[in-house]
């Protein structure tokens, strides 16, 4: 019924065959913004300016602030320094976390081959193994030899020492060479899995415990991370049940809560779909924002940074959100807008006289891209509005010099390679397939819409008689469900 209803032009659905259909190859020069940017300045006066012409960019949904008392853990752990003999306990409890296997202190070079390489392929990475080991064991430079040859990439930047290698961590023809070579000695192996393996171990260690000198910087910081939670909780335990106990009615007297473990926060404006200031995404504590009254105090918190308890301080409708709260933001843009205009000038200058894009190129001293552009809206290699790139691509002759044409970051001079265009005997014979395309998916759209306006709508009655656990009393509702 809802598909009946729906009238889709012919005109319609040819514009969308196109849009999915049509494509042009270009040869580019984008001369970024960025560039101009360290140059370009801009005026209060011209700042105001680009904020009244440009409004619609910095309108909000209602948004919402919060007040919140936060427990730092991190400012908590800064002021602990946890007592030798909770460390002494904190290692004698734990002492088999500590417990480490036999290692080997390896230095290592591979040359790789892959599981399926054909023999001529292993045989030359052999022939490439046995004359680095004929070379090392002369008295060749280990460290050199691996930044020259090996194809580890987790140790030949660091000359092969790939530090202890515990047992038990890697593939077993690996394993039983650095435990059994002679210590100091060049010898190599081979492993299904990644081919020439060239080791030199220069130290082994037993398995055991680690020591308590040698764990103390990690039990320190584990002790003053589980204080520092400790105190946080019990902090945000008292000020919760003080506030049960008298409720704010101000957020002055929200805020009074705040001590020296327990600051207070702002969090300025936010709409239901930005990140929280300064707290991230949080999804409860957001879906508690956009429930909450004004004045309302919500449950203890977690966050990344500490348990909180919200007060919700302030609710706007709908609007235009007032340059001097962004005014950063708006001169950040309007710097970006006028850096923008001075690639595009920078831009037409070089093509004056250019009989190509290589010229162009050559005259900005920007390397020639490729792309390929689409009536999709996503053309790689570009940000923000690409519609007039597209535009000017799909309509201009293959191999003329086009631009200079701003987009998002900055302006681009092109040539078309190649291009895709539908013609008038597609368009007749795909017009009707794209007219039902369009209808199923118009009555999609509109079929949820109104199960969402439905949803949002409906009165939920419960019969208390079937939910009520048996042996229990309670009335009915009047109206069953």
């Amino acid at each position: 019924a809802l598909e009946g209803a729906i009238v889709v032009s012919p005109k319609a659905a040819e514009a969308e065959y196109r849009r999915v259909s049509e494509s042009a190859k270009i040869r580019y020069v984008l001369y970024q913004a960025s560039r101009a940017a360290a140059t370009v300045t801009v005026t209060p006066q011209e700042v105001d300016t680009y904020y009244r012409n440009n409004q619609a960019k910095y309108q909000h949904n209602e948004q919402r602030s919060i007040r919140y008392l936060l427990a730092d853990t991190g400012l908590l752990r800064a002021r602990i320094t946890p007592p030798e003999t909770e460390l002494r306990k904190r290692y004698d409890a734990s002492r088999e976390e500590f417990k480490r296997p036999d290692a080997a202190h390896v230095l290592h070079i591979l040359i790789k081959v892959e599981p399926n390489a054909p023999p001529a392929v292993d045989a030359a990475a052999k022939a490439k193994a046995d004359a680095l080991v004929a070379q090392l064991r002369a008295g060749g430079d280990f460290a050199a030899a691996a930044k020259a040859n090996s194809q580890d990439p987790s140790s030949a930047a660091t000359g092969g020492d790939m530090g202890f290698v515990d047992r038990g961590q890697t593939v077993q023809a690996f394993e039983e060479k650095i435990f059994s070579v002679p210590l100091n000695t060049v010898d190599v192996v081979r492993s299904a899995e990644f081919g020439y393996h060239i080791v030199k171990v220069v130290e082994r260690r037993t398995a055991g415990y680690r020591s308590f000198e040698e764990v103390r910087p990690e039990l320190s910081a584990r002790v003053a991370d589980d204080m520092a939670k400790d105190q946080a909780r019990n902090e945000i335990a008292v000020i919760s049940t003080k506030l049960r106990d008298k409720k704010p009615k101000t957020v002055d007297e929200f805020v009074s809560y705040a001590n020296d473990r327990v600051a207070s926060y702002d969090s300025k404006w936010f709409q239901k779909t930005d990140s929280i200031p300064n707290l991230g995404s949080n999804a409860p504590l957001t879906a508690w924002v956009f429930a909450a009254k004004e004045g309302d105090i919500g449950e203890v918190t977690g966050t990344p940074k500490g348990m909180l308890i919200p007060y919700l301080s302030g609710i706007r409708p709908r609007g235009i959100t007032a340059l001097a709260e962004i005014r950063d933001k708006v001169d950040a843009d309007a710097k970006t807008e006028k850096a923008r205009g001075a690639a595009r000038q920078a831009l037409a200058a070089a093509m004056a006289g250019a009989v190509n894009i290589d010229a162009v190129g050559q005259k900005v001293q920007t390397p020639i891209a490729e792309t390929t552009v689409n009536r999709q809206g996503f053309i790689g290699g570009f940000q923000g509005d690409t519609s007039a790139l597209v535009t000017s691509a799909m309509s201009a002759n293959i191999g003329s010099l086009q631009g200079p044409i701003a987009v998002g970051d900055g302006a681009v001079a092109f040539q078309v390679t190649e291009q895709k265009k539908v013609t008038d005997a597609e368009l007749a014979q795909k017009r009707s397939e794209y007219i039902d395309a369009l209808r199923q998916q118009q009555s999609r759209n509109l079929r949820a819409a109104l199960l969402q306006r439905l949803r949002k709508e409906a009165k939920i009655q419960i019969n208390q008689e079937v939910i009520q656990p048996p042996g229990q009393g309670g009335a009915p509702s009047p109206v069953g469900m």
